[in-house]
């Protein structure tokens, strides 16, 4: 089954609501903390967790985006010496098949995470 296909919210509903995570909590705390909340040491100290987790995120989903880009470029070359051999037997036009469908999966699954970052 496609990751896309699987019940649930829609990729964009999730990607929406991971991307906007950071902005929504920083709403809620303007409109939870009192004006002074500022000079709260704790207050500080979470307002500036939050951030660091959310900013630590983005960083980690961008590092795992850029290693999927390489094993992507790799299966590119496996495509195509598959495909240099398609023509010649059923089971290397079966295996190219195979690669070039995992491989369309793979370019959708990193562009889905792209976006979130």
């Amino acid at each position: 089954m496609r990751p896309s296909a699987r019940a649930g919210p829609s990729p964009p509903d999730s990607l929406l609501a991971i991307s906007k995570q950071g902005d929504l909590i920083a709403e809620l705390i303007g409109m939870t903390r009192p004006a002074n909340a500022e000079e709260q040491p704790r207050v500080r100290e979470l307002i500036d967790q939050i951030g660091a987790q959310d900013r630590g995120l983005r960083e980690r989903m961008a590092d795992h985006c850029a290693e999927l880009q390489s094993v992507s470029a790799a299966l590119d070359s496996l495509l195509h010496l598959a495909e240099l051999h398609s023509e010649k037997t059923e089971e290397a036009y079966g295996l190219y098949c195979l690669l070039k469908l995992l491989k369309l999966q793979l370019d959708e699954a990193v562009g889905e995470l792209a976006g979130m970052a």
